[in-house]
């Protein structure tokens, strides 16, 4: 009975090594503007049924009210063999933009200054070597400024709006 019982103890034992690992790395990114930075990971033969969790950090620098768009744009080879890819980004305030379709580019749209984290992660299916790739790139848009014509046009239509709110005064 004790055999048994040993045997069954070995045999969970060796079960909960054979669970799938967690290969990781971190990046720090140097984002200016309109440089593309690639990025991207390339995993070797063997790692079937592991999952991956790539951290590539970064800071934007933005003049005054300026907000960015970065945008990813993903490439892979004919022989990948990943699944359920997810690209995160997180802002410091906790803010999240998740894109769950690599299959093209995607943008995320109003970033502000700032410190980020972009989190890719999936796992890994085949046995031939996988990998995921594409460039990030930084595009500051300036808020439009609007033309003197609008302006005067406003100010009139302000005016008019206080002519009319003296008149129904007296």
């Amino acid at each position: 009975m004790k055999s048994i019982f040993l045997a069954s103890v070995l045999g969970l034992a060796a079960l909960g090594n054979a669970s799938a690992t967690i290969l990781t790395s971190t990046t720090e990114l140097d984002l200016m503007d309109d440089t593309a930075i690639n990025i991207g990971n390339t995993f070797s033969k063997g790692n079937a049924g592991n999952s991956f969790s790539d951290l590539y950090n970064f800071e934007l620098s933005l003049a005054g009210d300026q907000d960015a768009i970065v945008e990813l744009a993903w490439t892979t080879g004919a022989t990948n063999s990943l699944a359920h890819v997810i690209a995160t980004l997180t802002s410091e305030n906790g803010v999240e933009y998740i894109d769950n379709d690599l299959s093209d580019a995607y943008s995320f749209t109003g970033l502000t200054a700032g410190f980020y984290k972009l989190t890719i992660t999936g796992d890994i299916l085949g046995s031939k070597t996988s990998s995921y790739g594409g460039y990030f790139s930084l595009t500051p848009v300036t808020p439009a400024v609007p033309e003197p014509e609008s302006l005067a046009l406003a100010l009139a239509g302000l005016g008019v709006a206080g002519l009319l709110a003296r008149r129904r005064s007296h």
